[in-house]
């Protein structure tokens, strides 16, 4: 509810009171390796509505240089996605977005207290495993760039304990395959 405190020629100010808890976050977090700019601007926006709380841009072999560039990665621009989740979702707590220009410097440094009581997934094309279906407890889901994360890379979250996931055998989109993966292990 709202109540307008002060009005003038110039501005009105209102008083507001939440009156609903927001929905409850997503027991998941997101790395994801920066996709093209359009993909970027839905992922964040659905990735906000579903309920994901954080969410680590990260640099791979695969990803383009130029996308670093975008303005789709300034802090308006995010912001801006986020509130449309927020907004789609009735939420009002963002998720904390962070930026890692740096791969091994993220898997080595950043991404083992990420997993620290979380469980590893890293959704990739070819990939054995299937899926799991609402996963219990909290998660830490890795997503590369279009084509997988290289070999090595694939290597190197493997070695912090993640465990490489498919969605089957149809190559996905980005987006698409954030949404499913995302979808799949909600509880």
């Amino acid at each position: 509810s709202g109540r307008i405190t002060l009005l003038t020629r110039q501005c009105v100010e209102l008083g507001v009171e939440l009156c609903e808890a927001p929905p409850p976050a997503l027991p998941c977090a997101l790395v994801l390796a920066l996709p093209r700019p359009p993909a970027l601007r839905r992922i964040l926006k659905s990735a906000t509505a579903l309920g994901v709380k954080r969410v680590a841009l990260i640099d791979s072999a695969r990803v383009e240089g130029s996308f670093w560039q975008s303005s789709q990665i300034s802090s308006e621009k995010i912001e801006e996605q986020i509130h449309l989740g927020l907004e789609q979702a009735r939420d009002t707590i963002p998720p904390e977005i962070s930026l890692h220009r740096s791969f091994p410097r993220f898997v080595e440094r950043e991404l083992p207290s990420w997993l620290s009581g979380a469980r590893g997934w890293v959704g990739h094309p070819g990939a054995l495993a299937p899926c799991p279906h609402a996963a219990t407890g909290s998660s830490v889901l890795i997503v590369g760039p279009e084509g997988g994360f290289v070999p090595h890379e694939i290597e190197a979250l493997e070695a912090q304990g993640v465990q490489p996931i498919s969605l089957g055998p149809r190559p996905l989109s980005i987006d698409t395959a954030v949404i499913a993966l995302l979808a799949r292990l909600a509880p």
